[in-house]
């Protein structure tokens, strides 16, 4: 049956999405095309459209579920995977505290310091700096921060814990100075530890 014998047969006037699926039933319906077209009803056709269409969409809709949930088992996998692998490079790598990197004293030895000594401005420090180390106080920088570090086996280094620090002075062999200066153009990193200058290095 043609699209143009259907629409005269019911006045009804369908896309051809809409003829596509009239002609499938139509090929599955016991009569010729004149019966096929009196037994037509527009309402019907349009409520089981409607459900024809629901059901396609409920069936993309679990085809959805069925992608995600394989792409969250793709993800969960490679998470697994990825925590695998680093757990395994840092075992290859090694890594444990530095004794030649990093801060030169102990948080907790700091920590009795600095209940015990008074906090000096930045600018006492550096005078402080200049009258027992002779280095320019224009050229010293405070720093208020210090890292212990760790090490690989690969002489990789990372920073393990970050601490704030203040300068402390509790008397000439208990004191406590984090500071930058530049040396011939270079910047370099210093601590004063108990009267004692230490080279510093993240």
């Amino acid at each position: 049956m043609l699209k143009e014998e259907f629409i005269i047969r019911t006045g009804f006037t369908p896309t051809d999405a809409e003829y596509a699926a009239i002609e499938a039933d139509y090929y599955g319906f016991d009569g010729d095309k004149d019966a096929y077209c009196k037994a037509f009803d527009v309402k019907k056709f349009h409520a089981l459209q409607v459900v024809s269409e629901i059901a396609e969409l409920r069936g993309e809709n679990e085809k959805m579920k069925a992608q995600i949930a394989t792409l969250r088992e793709s993800e969960d996998r490679m998470l697994t995977e990825n925590v695998e692998l680093r757990i395994a490079l840092y075992k290859e790598q090694e890594w444990e505290s530095s004794d030649s990197s990093g801060t030169n004293m102990e948080q907790r030895a700091y920590e009795c310091l600095d209940r015990g000594g008074y906090e000096m401005t930045d600018d006492t420090a550096k005078m402080w700096i200049h009258d027992n180390f002779g280095f320019d106080a224009k050229m010293v920088v405070i720093r208020h921060e210090a890292s212990t570090m760790k090490v690989n086996r690969h002489g990789q280094l990372r920073v393990a814990e970050t601490f704030h620090r203040h300068p402390i002075y509790e008397a000439t062999d208990s004191n406590y100075v984090r500071f930058d200066m530049q040396v011939k153009g270079a910047m370099h990193s210093y601590e004063i530890v108990n009267g004692e200058l230490k080279e510093y290095r993240e």
